[in-house]
């Protein structure tokens, strides 16, 4: 097996010109040392479209290993809100900055009627990228010291 070669978010995106629909549809991510050397690998959706950001992991039923998650690519950075609409597993967020460093983070339960979520999990800061990764994984990652590298998934 081929391991990855990860680079930063900002340098990964550039490879794309800076265009958000023209990353590929599957990332192998990680989160942790800024060099990129260390941390923890996921391999995740992308949602690039308005309308697969809406829909997010909504529908799914079945919790996410440990590996799995979705990530949200925002051009130009700006404050995000997200709810668990339609979402029957608990989820962990992140929301990176434009150089992928973490700056919040947060566990977002189920929703007790899902269709009507009441619960908002907002980033006021300018982010440019969220993480969406099975619930838990916020304990291992810490806000101002872990940072987003990516690898196209060949």
């Amino acid at each position: 097996m081929i391991t990855p070669s990860f680079i930063p978010w900002a340098a990964f995106v550039q490879l794309y010109a800076g265009l958000v629909s023209a990353l590929p549809d599957q990332l192998s991510i990680r989160v942790g040392s800024a060099d990129c050397t260390e941390g923890k690998v996921y391999q995740v959706q992308v949602a690039r479209s308005d309308a697969e950001k809406r829909k997010g992991l909504g529908g799914v039923r079945e919790a996410l290993s440990s590996e799995q998650g979705m990530v949200f690519a925002f051009s130009p950075p700006a404050p995000q809100s997200f709810w668990m609409k339609d979402t029957h597993i608990p989820l962990s967020i992140f929301f990176f900055d434009e150089k992928g460093m973490l700056i919040s983070k947060a566990e977002m339960e189920v929703e007790s009627d899902p269709d009507n979520p009441v619960r908002f999990y907002q980033e006021p800061r300018f982010s440019s990228v969220a993480l969406e990764a099975a619930s838990g994984s916020t304990a291992l990652h810490e806000v101002a010291q872990s940072y987003l590298c990516a690898s196209a998934v060949s």
